[in-house]
């Protein structure tokens, strides 16, 4: 592939969007002496002399000191220099014809970690004065936007001097942002055959009866009766500070606990059936994922049969329905649980995920629990997967135990109180990521039933079970088993960070967990960090690809996902978003960087800059090996 952009003198040779066989970001070449650009030379030159030198060799400070003089010629004198000093400004701005940037209409644009890296400062840009588009830009990661549709010269941290106002003038990129989409507001209340729906007779209305029981069960106040004595963030954790629940909230949870267990609804026999996968999807941000998790898995030929949950305000239109039938997924609604009079609805109102923040990683389990699935492979919406994973039902570990978890990053977050509660037993060794993990409920129904009351108190029970790094659901199935005495199956292999390369932490800005079959290869990308969205450019050449480094592979990490996915697994991506990005979102681009048609930006984060990294993976070993320092933030043990 031809250069991407070019500096005077020696321009390094390489892409900076998706050129796999050359990923490295070289450093930029620039001369060390700025003086040379007439530019800057001339704006230091002049700026000295109207700091400093008004005409007559006049100071102003000895004029205006001096008693012997009228006030009136002290303020002359100060008009006459301030208007020297504005004529000797404007000079700059004259040459080129106009008090802004003509080739650089927005400057520097700077980004976190790596040339294409999204920050919270990417949600406006605005147009740039003259010096602000004509300075020298020096280290830190980002690119030059000339203008709304095209950029020049983007960079890493660490690169050389850049000027974006000749840089833009001399070599640009001009992006090709994807053609509208015309905003139709479809039907949802239709009745849709969905062949691919192979629930037993009779489901629907288990189903409904299972919920009510449930939550007969559990009771239906909001709040569990207890409070935690403090929230858990990075900068302020109640487990780090050595607080913890009375002895008296203890004993009261220690008691609904073992009511909840005693009361809870037995295995409902006919309800579930055969072998299927489950996602909760969504609208909005949540929209896009969904579709290319289930067409990944079709792509690799997976023919099990799919449901997709959705929050009542966001099941898809009728026409999308009907698309999602052609690929066997059967469409159903958290709201059709729900049998109970209106007035006495429960408090979780499946609504949406935005209505209910805290308990939007509860969908997860509900969806599981109430599918009509004996056997599941319960996958988050932003799973792509490599290979068919229908052979997870063979695995050893899951036919020893009828569950597979995989593990996390990090070691156990859990709160002291959490085992308080629940006993000594649930002292986790490691972390888990519940991005994908399979249950059988006939073998495991007292734990996925525990399992279901503690995500449906998400507030308490969340911070109880794990720290910042993972808030949500992803400990509670792991602790409910060995609550109740269940042990699960586990993949032995870690994961692995994938994503870009950055200069500015010299390792690996993640964005996706690479996640391995139980014998060790490469399975499921699990693209976390940055929903997956239609916001791409419409040619190839100037897409940004998402994978481009891991922790465990360096650069080797594209060729290891092509061939265990058969595939330029990003072409492959590239081209189904490009070919149905009307039908995947119904959400128009909203920030400028959406209509750029080039990219897209990606989130990321390090595994440096965060505490409590197990020690025990081959990615903690890989850093410390390499020179590393890691965090050391005090952390519950």
């Amino acid at each position: 592939m031809a250069p991407l952009f070019r500096m005077r003198g020696e321009a390094p040779e390489s892409s900076y969007l998706q050129d796999k066989d050359d990923l490295e970001l070289d450093p930029l070449y620039s001369p060390s002496d700025k003086s040379q650009y007439s530019f800057m030379g001339k704006w230091k030159q002049k700026r000295s002399a109207a700091f400093f030198h008004f005409p007559g060799s006049l100071s102003w400070s000895g004029i205006c000191l001096n008693k012997g003089l009228l006030a009136e010629l002290c303020l002359l004198v100060l008009a006459v220099g301030l208007l020297s000093f504005m004529v000797m400004f404007a000079k700059p701005f004259s040459e080129t014809g106009t008090r802004g940037c003509t080739h650089a209409l927005f400057g520097w644009v700077e980004t976190s970690h790596h040339a294409f890296g999204a920050s919270e400062s990417h949600h406006t840009v605005e147009p740039r004065d003259y010096f602000k588009c004509n300075r020298y830009v020096v280290e830190k990661s980002g690119f030059c936007l000339c203008n709304l549709t095209s950029i020049a010269l983007p960079a890493p941290w660490g690169h050389g001097p850049v000027n974006c106002e000749n840089a833009c003038r001399e070599s640009r990129r001009v992006g090709t942002p994807l053609p509208k989409c015309k905003q139709v507001k479809g039907l949802k209340d239709c009745r849709v055959i969905q062949e691919g729906d192979l629930a037993p007779s009779g489901y629907r209305s288990a189903a409904k009866k299972l919920h009510a029981d449930f939550y007969e069960a559990r009771g239906n106040e909001k709040k569990i009766g207890a409070v935690l004595p403090g929230w858990r963030s990075k900068s302020s954790d109640f487990v780090v500070e050595g607080l913890s629940l009375s002895d008296a909230d203890v004993q009261k949870m220690v008691a609904k606990v073992k009511k909840f267990k005693e009361s809870q609804p037995k295995y409902p026999h006919g309800m579930y059936q055969g072998k299927g996968i489950v996602i909760v999807g969504g609208s909005g941000k949540f929209e896009t994922p969904y579709w290319i998790a289930v067409h990944s898995l079709r792509r690799t030929g997976c023919t099990l049969p799919i449901e997709v949950w959705f929050p009542e305000d966001e099941v898809p239109t009728c026409d999308k329905k009907k698309e999602l039938s052609k690929l066997d997924v059967v469409v159903r609604s958290f709201a059709d649980l729900d049998a109970s009079d209106k007035k006495k609805k429960n408090f979780v109102t499946y609504k949406s995920k935005a209505k209910n923040q805290h308990y939007n990683y509860m969908y997860k389990v509900f969806a599981l629990t109430f599918s009509s699935f004996e056997e599941v492979i319960m996958l988050d919406s932003d799973i792509v997967s490599l290979r068919n994973p229908e052979f997870l039902f063979e695995s050893r570990a899951y036919v020893e135990h009828g569950s597979l978890f995989w593990k996390d990053f990090w070691n156990s977050s859990s709160a002291p109180d959490c085992q308080r509660i629940l006993g000594p037993q649930t002292l986790l060794q490691h972390s888990h990521e519940s991005g994908q993990m399979l249950v059988n409920k006939s073998r495991t129904w007292d734990g996925l039933m525990f399992g279901l009351y503690m995500n449906s108190f998400p507030k308490f029970f969340y911070p109880l079970t794990v720290n910042y790094m993972g808030y949500g659901d992803k400990e509670t199935l792991p602790i409910a088993f060995l609550h109740v005495g269940l042990r699960y199956g586990i993949v032995d292999e870690g994961p692995d960070l994938v994503g870009h390369l950055s200069n500015f932490r010299s390792g690996v800005i993640g964005n996706t967990m690479l996640q391995h079959c139980p014998a060790g290869n490469p399975l499921f990308l699990h693209a976390n960090m940055g929903k997956m969205h239609t916001f791409v450019p419409e040619t190839w050449d100037n897409y940004v690809r998402r994978w481009q480094t891991s922790v465990l592979h360096s650069k080797g990490v594209i060729n290891l996902i092509e061939e265990h996915a058969g595939t330029d697994l990003e072409k492959w991506l590239h081209e189904l978003i490009t070919e149905n990005h009307c039908l995947f979102s119904s959400v128009g681009p909203k920030l400028w960087h959406h209509r750029l048609g080039i990219g897209p930006l990606y989130d990321g984060f390090s595994l440096l800059d965060h505490p409590n990294l197990n020690s025990n993976l081959a990615v903690t070993k890989k850093l410390l090996s390499e020179g590393y320092e890691l965090s050391n933030t005090p952390q519950p043990m």
